[in-house]
């Protein structure tokens, strides 16, 4: 092969691994992620005090909207307003009794940031038992030192604690609310708790909240009859002030890999529809593709030259 030769295969083979890397080398490939076991977006008003679900459970896991005072759907949200008279959403937990190996993952909007000590109780998400005293599971985007409250209880309904908040383990907990380190947050974000039969693991936006471990053995299962709401707990607490705009559980224990493809496939910028990469990520796309064009041009004009100069 004369050496013009040899330097055109070389570089029709250096474009080609430049035309096949144009995407893959800016993203790996992802763990599938299953579809929720319910799934409220939001996007549409409630039929009446129906919320539908668009998971896999169907209408055995339609939420119900106790609408208060000022409830409204608005820019594909649910909007609560808090308080002693707010609205709130029950969850049905018929799918999910007995399950160790869940994930629950909601996007909203704190709107109670600047709260004052006891009225920052609130619960954005609650999965537990009807008596607190039997343990629950408890989001709270803001406790009493603004930081992000996401925790289990080591009651349990075989061990029941009447003062069941004393035995909370988790970011934000009751006792030592800046455990984790997560200061709260009033843009729109995604909170994730993923439950295994040893306890949870707290995210948030995508990333795992670390140093304050939520360990409970047969996770949600050791709370025994569940009930599970939106904006409420089984506490006699106000309401939370919150705009939702997705709810999932998932029927797995999602890993560190598939919650991030939550976050790139759900709500960004404040709006339900808004979905998809952030800036960043779009730019990076659009680097990519642009790589990929050059590549194959390459590779076409080089194998002309290849063909033309046997």
């Amino acid at each position: 092969m004369n050496p013009w030769k040899k330097r055109v295969s070389a570089l029709l083979g250096a474009a080609t691994l430049v035309a096949g890397l144009g995407l893959t080398g800016t993203a790996t490939a992802a763990e599938p992620l299953p579809q929720p076991l319910i799934h409220y977006t939001f996007d549409d008003a409630a039929a009446g005090n129906v919320i539908a679900n668009s998971g896999t459970a169907a209408a055995s896991g339609n939420g119900t909207l106790t609408a208060g005072s000022g409830t409204s759907f608005a820019d594909g949200m649910l909007k609560l307003s808090g308080g002693n008279n707010g609205g709130y959403v029950s969850v049905p937990t018929g799918d999910i009794q007995g399950k160790t190996d869940l994930t629950v993952s909601i996007w909203l909007r704190n709107n109670y940031t600047g709260c004052v000590d006891t009225a920052c109780n609130t619960a954005a998400a609650y999965i537990g038992n009807g008596e607190t005293a039997n343990g629950y599971w408890l989001l709270n985007p803001s406790n009493p030192s603004h930081y992000v409250k996401s925790v289990m209880t080591t009651a349990t309904a075989d061990n029941p604690n009447g003062q069941s908040y004393n035995t909370e383990v988790g970011p934000g907990r009751t006792g030592n609310s800046a455990a984790g380190g997560v200061k709260d947050t009033a843009d729109l974000a995604m909170y994730t708790a993923v439950f295994t039969d040893a306890g949870m693991t707290a995210y948030l936006n995508g990333r795992e909240i670390t140093g304050a471990p939520a360990q409970v053995a047969g996770g949600l299962t050791a709370y025994g009859d569940l009930v599970a709401y939106i904006a409420n707990s089984s506490y006699p607490d106000p309401k939370a002030a919150i705009d939702v705009d997705d709810y999932a559980i998932y029927d797995a224990a999602l890993s560190d890999e598939q919650v991030q493809p939550i976050r790139r496939q759900s709500p960004v910028g404040g709006h339900h529809r808004r979905r998809g990469r952030s800036r960043a990520g779009r730019r990076r796309l659009r680097s990519a593709e642009h790589r990929l064009r050059t590549g194959r041009h390459l590779v076409r004009h080089l194998g002309r030259c290849y063909r033309a100069h046997p």
